[in-house]
């Protein structure tokens, strides 16, 4: 593109009126979804925020900076989670009428925190390096903020888009996804933040400036190569692990008719992957799915022994399952979404009780104000577990039991006091059919190997379930709506804790604080040059 091109482009979305800003912020938003899994067109996002940030130049009024950045979230969640949808068409007789008002108002409360961010970004009238430093730091900072306020919800971080490359998510490891989703925001918005009359010049530092994003992710991708070139595979030598995938539909999954027959599938499925021969010492583990028994094993105790029949020596069952107790005030009935652990005798060695549930979806917040049912079938709404634990069961290497999304918040699926061994997910993704939903979780999922240095395994009721080593890297995988099992020895943890392992979101926090020190340092050392660059 020619430099009276750029210019002029530049120039229009500067000038254009705030209602035109508005619509396309949008549009930069919704196409700006198109760099999230499966997909990974991160290279739009060098378009995209550029023009978000263009279109946020020489704005005084700062309720029309929160404007901009609250219309490109909207289109960039919308994009991003148009996968929800499904869930309300699952029983579109009771839930179809409440789709657009979720879609919408999800996406409208999310994107608060991105129009937060060009609010405050507007303050600052800097430009290169020292503004996209500026703005990549609230830009995470808000990331942040969304994964905590609430119930949290850091689904769709800016730093999910580069886990198409095992390498580029390694830094993960020093500074967890918020470091990810750093530098990949400062090598999207730096081009934005440089005026384009600096961009177009013949020189040696135009071309420092047009190639400086490309040397972030360059040097990111180098860093990660060498870390994964003197990465060992380590396994425990009498530990197998069998996941079990049934590409059960949502649809049919919860019909009272359909439980006996979707337990045994899974049971069919187990006993494909106990043909292979193993030995004595052998500690065999089957994992299967969120909600896969759909019976009360205090209720039905022949569930119990029909899994102890099939299980051979020395092996557990990990399976997903429901569980109820009295409720000792109102004579009611308290229901868990849970993990049930059975020996080979069908035994019970313990449970796991999901603790982050849902809104909406496992329980109804204000559900005295707000007269509607939770999405999932049946039941009452399930009540919290009591939070994060280690498990320790007969010789199975300590592990932390994860359910659903309780493994997409960083720094918040290992216990620091007694740390696990390896991350157990069972999910069930069924919900969102063949949709981005389930490539956005799995991808998710991965990263919590790299932050914690735990290798991680993942049953998922219609995929993608996984064996996944402590570097992020899939060993063995079932694609999405496939039918059957894998499974693998064991991978080991690394032998010692990550930095993110031991000191958590602080790393990324110091590094911040260091970074505005630096951003200080630099405009008294350049005083009135400072805003240049």
């Amino acid at each position: 593109m020619k430099k009276n091109s750029i210019q002029s482009l530049y120039l229009h979305l500067v000038k254009v009126s705030p209602r035109r800003k508005f619509l396309i912020s949008f549009l930069l938003g919704l196409f700006s979804a198109l760099s999230l899994p499966p997909i990974h067109f991160f290279l739009i996002l060098f378009l995209t925020v550029t023009g978000l940030i263009w279109l946020l130049d020489e704005i005084e009024d700062f309720r029309i900076s929160f404007c901009i950045g609250w219309f490109f979230g909207v289109g960039y969640f919308l994009g991003g989670l148009y996968w929800i949808s499904y869930a309300f068409l699952v029983n579109s007789d009771k839930f179809a009428l409440f789709l657009p008002f979720a879609m919408i108002g999800l996406s409208s409360l999310l994107s608060i925190f991105i129009g937060l961010t060009t609010f405050l970004f507007s303050k600052f009238r800097f430009s290169g390096l020292n503004k996209a430093l500026v703005f990549s730091s609230l830009w995470v900072m808000m990331e942040w903020l969304r994964g905590h306020i609430f119930t949290g919800l850091p689904w769709n971080l800016i730093g999910s888009t580069l886990t198409f490359s095992d390498e580029l998510i390694q830094i993960s490891s020093i500074f967890g996804t918020w470091g990810l989703s750093f530098f990949a925001i400062l090598s999207f918005s730096f081009l934005g933040c440089t005026q384009p009359k600096f961009l177009m010049k013949k020189n040696l530092l135009c071309f420092l400036r047009v190639g400086f994003p490309f040397i972030i992710l360059i040097t990111l991708w180098c860093g990660g190569y060498i870390r994964l070139l003197f990465a060992e595979e380590n396994f425990f030598p009498n530990v197998k692990v069998n996941v079990i995938q049934a590409n059960i539909q949502q649809k049919d999954k919860w019909l009272p008719k359909n439980r006996e027959k979707n337990f045994f599938k899974h049971l069919d499925i187990t006993r494909d992957s106990l043909e292979k021969k193993k030995t004595e010492e052998t500690i065999e583990l089957f994992i299967w799915p969120e909600t896969a028994i759909q019976f009360f094993l205090d209720e039905n105790k022949k569930i119990s022994e029909i899994v102890g029949k099939n299980l051979s020596k020395n092996s557990l069952l990990f399976s997903g399952g429901i569980r109820k107790e009295k409720d000792p005030y109102d004579k009611g009935d308290i229901f868990w979404n849970s993990i049930l652990f059975l020996d080979d005798e069908g035994k019970e060695l313990g449970i796991y009780d999901k603790f982050h549930l849902v809104p909406f979806g496992e329980y109804v917040p204000l559900k005295t104000i707000i007269p509607i049912e939770k999405i999932t079938q049946g039941l009452s709404d399930f009540s919290p577990g009591d939070g994060l634990k280690t498990l320790h069961l007969n010789n199975v290497p300590s592990f932390s039991p994860l359910i659903c999304f309780e493994v997409i918040f960083p720094g918040q699926v290992a216990n620091l006091l007694d740390r696990p061994k390896w991350l157990l997910n069972v999910t069930n993704d069924a919900w969102f059919g063949l949709s981005s939903g389930p490539y956005q979780h799995f991808s998710s999922a991965r990263l919590r190997s790299v932050e914690e240095g735990l290798p991680l395994v993942r049953a998922a009721n219609t995929g993608i379930s996984a064996i996944i080593d402590p570097y992020g890297r899939v060993i063995n995988k079932l694609d999405l709506l496939s039918e059957g099992y894998i499974d693998n020895y064991l991978p080991k943890p690394l032998a010692s804790r990550t930095l993110y392992a031991k000191f958590g979101d602080r790393v990324f926090f110091i590094f911040l604080l260091i970074l505005f020190s630096f951003i200080g340092i630099r405009k008294k050392l350049l005083g009135n040059k400072f805003e240049k660059y």
